[in-house]
């Protein structure tokens, strides 16, 4: 199940994940997983916005009938009915080659060049949505090395700019629901290394911070 996933595999995950209590935000793990956002997504059923905070576009055809961590979310657009628009943000500018032409006029990317001043981003990426509630799915990837660790090439994003964009939304729109991925997967055996230890504080930080401020913007519109 690491980076892809077949038909039957999903189902099992579908099921365990309908089996959950808390339904707000979600901790996938590793980036290598998230084409979970496909099955968090397919749960929601009203129109939404997915806004997609992520160094890669993860639009990339994956083999056969396989479902990646790189192909989920062209196959959203495609396939759920109810998401209406995605907005990628902070992409790798080389990532918009791998946009389907099929659905240029759903998607709307600000690569990680383009996110300064933060204000001037931050207002074209809410003009953008269409839908009174959004889904967001981070990809701390997005993240520079200061604020998160992966095991993908990361891009030069604050915690800060990502907690601003976070803010802005939670402003204007509802949130419907969040997930993060984006840990680094150490064995047990490796727990104990200094850098491994160093990048789960990282991480952890990381994940307060957003957890925090989701709560506290949801709070804000109950």
């Amino acid at each position: 199940t690491k980076g892809y996933c077949d038909a039957g595999v999903l189902g099992i995950i579908r099921r365990r994940l309908g089996q959950r209590k808390g339904r707000g935000i979600t901790f996938v793990g590793s980036g290598s997983y998230h084409y979970v956002t496909y099955l968090l997504l397919q749960e929601k059923g009203v129109p939404f916005t997915l806004v997609l905070f992520d160094r890669h576009l993860d639009m990339t055809p994956a083999p056969g009938e396989l479902l990646s961590c790189g192909s989920w979310a062209a196959r959203a657009l495609q396939e759920l009915e109810h998401l209406v628009f995605l907005v990628a943000v902070g992409i790798e500018p080389e990532q918009e080659d791998f946009l389907p032409p099929g659905l240029r006029d759903k998607v709307l990317v600000l690569p990680a060049p383009e996110l300064v001043p933060e204000a001037r981003a931050a207002d074209r990426m809410v003009a953008a949505i269409p839908t009174r509630q959004v889904y967001i799915s981070i990809d701390k990837d997005v993240l520079s090395r200061r604020d998160a660790v992966t095991d993908w090439e990361q891009g030069p994003m604050t915690l800060e700019q990502l907690l601003y964009f976070l803010q802005r939304i939670g402003e204007g729109k509802e949130i419907c629901g969040v997930d993060v991925c984006g840990e680094l997967p150490v064995s047990w055996a490796d727990d104990w290394v200094p850098q491994n230890r160093w990048a789960a504080a990282r991480n952890n930080r990381a994940n307060a911070k957003i957890l925090d401020l989701v709560l506290s913007l949801v709070k804000k519109k109950a």
